[in-house]
């Protein structure tokens, strides 16, 4: 499954939707009418993928899932859901999607309130459910842009989370890469500092056969990368 965004004219002016497809089969509109998309990632579970997008507006952040399977030829589309709905948004949100086991869950950096920032965590029941509830792991202070990557655990009893965050509450705090893992009730538990996070914009985890997590990072200029070895 393919998925992409594009820039269509509604009654509200113009509007980016969310498409997917697959094969050379026709696109399938994602996002229904009245919903936006500004950024959008799958997952895949045995019952088929599913669809999470966010509908960044100024005053809030939907959060959607929609199933999918593939049936006679052609992909179907299930019932698009709204997860929950975030505050008012930072400029450039994005986020993560990952399984622990079967359970899906979102991981989004961005505003609990006027006061708070961290990252929201989100499951995504099977089938999805509306309105579930934002479980918040918050950050000593908020960060634009706030880049995080996941990877799911081969046990399938967790998933790990590298993220940047300010290293302290005061204002001009040094940002740091900060290591984690969420276990199945989507509880995040830090493993730490493991670098210095200045101008990271991007990055990426995958966890390998022995158990280890490889971490890339970097911006623009320069990349890095670390194997990380967790013990118990």
């Amino acid at each position: 499954v393919v998925g992409w965004l594009e820039s269509r004219q509604t009654t509200e002016g113009a509007m980016l939707k969310a498409f997917v497809a697959v094969d050379t089969n026709d696109p399938e509109r994602l996002s229904e009418d009245g919903a936006g998309a500004t950024s959008i990632h799958f997952f895949r579970r045995k019952s088929g993928p599913v669809a999470v997008y966010l509908d960044t507006r100024t005053n809030q952040v939907p959060v959607h899932a929609r199933p999918m399977a593939f049936k006679n030829n052609a992909l179907a589309l299930g019932t698009d859901v709204v997860l929950a709905v975030g505050g008012v948004p930072e400029r450039g949100i994005d986020f993560e999607v990952g399984l622990v086991g079967e359970r899906g869950f979102a991981f989004i950096p961005m505003p609990k309130d006027t006061l708070e920032f961290g990252m929201a965590t989100i499951p995504i029941e099977d089938p999805p459910k509306e309105d579930v509830g934002i479980a918040w792991s918050l950050y000593p202070n908020g960060i634009d842009p706030a880049p995080m990557a996941t990877a799911g655990m081969k046990d399938g009893k967790g998933a790990w989370i590298v993220r940047t965050r300010p290293r302290e509450r005061s204002v001009g705090s040094p940002r740091i890469l900060e290591l984690g893992k969420v276990d199945a009730m989507g509880v995040y538990s830090s493993l730490g500092e493991i670098a210095p996070a200045k101008n990271v914009t991007d990055m990426a985890m995958i966890e390998d056969t022995a158990g280890s997590v490889w971490i890339v990072y970097g911006d623009s200029t320069i990349t890095y990368l670390q194997r990380r070895v967790c013990a118990e």
